[in-house]
């Protein structure tokens, strides 16, 4: 009798590959989760760690501190005390980019109608009128990076300084356009300390009619940045990072040092006035104009 040999069985597969799938899906979801639309609130942090200061605690949910390793990387750059203005300015450019990058994704589009090399094609174009708000003189060094993001913005700008005494702001030039306000306004100033300049500036804006206010900065303290949005609660923050401790001459600690100095080479205030000790009686006791002005 002829013998047969038994079918020989289908090879299953790997049952290590299953896991690999599930893996693979469970990556996919998650990176489709990061695209969702935010919600009808405002932005979200997806992109920005939770908003945590240097303690540790929770800050408030409109305000967003980004632990991405190329930024907090500049940052440590911009607080060393011998980082030479070249170097400081162009740090605040490219931390400034990214912070304006996160700080406007939600900003609204419209359908735009428009023809590719190989045919018609439906895309988006910004539906907002955008105003850059940097306030004086600081904020210069980082109007330019939201320029390049949005090159067809406005750019409007307030001067203000902190009086040495009181530590009050004091408001000393405003550039925006009577009856005219813009939909979103980027407020950019370097550092939030005690957070009255800020609260100040959002004022003002609000006064003239701006839609939406989103400040940027490069770093804040806790307590400047939790009295601007006790203030402001509709008003979202993006942040470098936040530090805990405020001095009593109102400056960040560690911090990054007075940032207008910094940018423009010019020497600290102590050091100006010992130099033109006038003051102006109705700045306030602020300092005064240079001799021969």
């Amino acid at each position: 009798a002829r013998s047969h040999d038994p079918p020989t069985a289908r090879p299953r597969a790997s049952p290590r590959a299953r896991p690999q799938r599930r893996e693979m899906a469970t990556v996919d979801d998650a990176a489709a989760a990061a695209e969702a639309p935010p919600s009808a609130g405002g932005p979200t942090a997806t992109a920005t760690t939770a908003a945590l200061g240097e303690g540790g605690a929770a800050l408030p949910p409109t305000v967003h501190v980004s632990a991405h390793p190329l930024l907090v990387h500049k940052l440590t750059v911009l607080r060393k005390l011998q980082t030479s203005s070249h170097e400081f300015r162009r740090c605040v450019r490219e931390v400034t980019f990214y912070l304006g990058y996160e700080a406007s994704r939600h900003l609204s589009t419209a359908d735009h109608p428009i023809q590719s090399p190989l045919g018609p094609h439906v895309g988006k174009r910004l539906d907002q009128s955008v105003g850059i708000v940097p306030v004086l003189r600081a904020g210069l060094g980082m109007a330019d990076s939201m320029l390049e993001l949005l090159p067809n913005a406005e750019v409007h700008h307030i001067g203000m300084y902190r009086n040495t005494t009181t530590l009050k702001p004091v408001e000393y030039y405003n550039r925006l356009p009577k009856n005219r306000p813009c939909d979103v306004a980027f407020v950019l100033d370097p550092c939030i300390a005690t957070g009255g300049t800020a609260r100040a500036t959002v004022s003002i804006l609000k006064k003239w009619g701006a839609g939406k206010i989103i400040i940027l900065a490069l770093v804040g303290s806790r307590e400047g940045v939790e009295k601007l949005v006790q203030a402001h609660p509709d008003v979202h923050v993006f942040l470098g990072d936040v530090d805990d401790t405020l001095s009593s001459a109102g400056m960040i600690v560690p911090g990054l040092g007075d940032a207008g100095d910094r940018l423009f080479g010019t020497p600290s205030l102590e050091a100006a006035l010992s130099v033109s000790p006038l003051t102006s009686p109705a700045a306030g006791g602020g300092p005064g104009p240079p001799p021969g002005r």
